[in-house]
């Protein structure tokens, strides 16, 4: 993914905490735009840190979207990577870790086919 800079976000969530002693470093620019913090914390020239975008899929109101990504592929791409990962440097904690990614991507699948079955599926509706 092309590294972007963003320099004039709304809103800047760093050093929040996330989970015990986690931080997460990312900023908000909008409500379905959100930029990581690189792992490797370089930077330009004049100081200013690099992110990583990612925007989500979002549906309006009126029917448009704005074109992006779900949560569900975040999730797959997750699990993919720490698959890959426990592969090589196998640990309980990461299989774990794995398993509540796929639970949490059966509990997302849930929800939409219960949508589906309602007719709220792609609908600003519950």
């Amino acid at each position: 993914m092309e590294k972007e800079n963003f320099k004039q976000a709304d809103k800047t969530i760093r050093g929040k905490p996330f989970l015990k002693g986690q931080k997460i470093n990312m900023t908000i620019k909008k409500s379905n735009e959100y930029a990581l913090l690189n792992f490797k914390r370089d930077s330009e020239p004049d100081g200013t840190l690099r992110f990583q975008p990612v925007v989500f899929y979002e549906l309006h109101e009126d029917g448009s979207f704005d074109n992006g990504t779900t949560l569900e592929e975040m999730l797959c791409v997750s699990i993919e990577r720490l698959q890959d990962l426990n592969s090589r440097f196998a640990c309980r904690e990461n299989s774990i870790a794995i398993t509540k990614m796929q639970e949490a991507l059966m509990w997302l699948n849930v929800r939409t086919v219960d949508r589906e079955k309602r007719g709220v599926e792609g609908k600003h509706q519950q």
